[in-house]
């Protein structure tokens, strides 16, 4: 009857009436968690500064709310909806823009930390959007074509 009553999530048991025992578990799951976010803040503030993209520092949480504005094509939420559809395309990355969350000010996008499955994979997904920050900078939005963009 006990093993009815235990449950599971993304395979960690637990028991519906914690006792006070289990509870230092949730904490060093909560630290982990804490060092986990700390560690994919810092991969992704690095790689935005090496990019020289600015950002908001974040106090806690999930997500980056990085400037990308200086590399629209024009700065109109068309421009916005332009750079995004690149940076899936040519980076297979993707960031919210921050038109869909309301914001007036055309290039703001969210960039999500938590969600990659190792910090390798968050790396990576920085590194190809790097590459084409690095591409539209240098030969700029009127000489871009999509074919030879792919900086995978």
């Amino acid at each position: 009857m006990a093993d009815q009553q235990r449950s599971s999530r993304r395979g960690l048991d637990y028991e519906p009436n914690e006792t006070p025992s289990r509870m230092a578990s949730v904490d060093d799951f909560l630290d982990r968690s804490r060092a986990e976010l700390e560690r994919a803040y810092a991969i992704a503030t690095r790689k935005l500064d090496e990019m020289v993209v600015p950002y908001v520092r974040a106090e806690a949480g999930m997500f980056l709310y990085a400037d990308f504005s200086s590399l629209l094509p024009f700065a109109t939420p068309a421009g916005e909806e332009r750079f995004a559809a690149l940076v899936v395309e040519a980076a297979r990355v993707v960031m919210t823009p921050g038109g869909s969350m309301r914001d007036p000010r055309p290039g703001w996008f969210r960039i999500c930390t938590a969600y990659y499955s190792t910090h390798e994979v968050l790396e990576i997904a920085l590194e190809r959007l790097s590459r084409l920050v690095i591409k539209i900078r240098s030969i700029g939005w009127e000489n871009l074509e999509s074919a030879k963009l792919r900086v995978l």
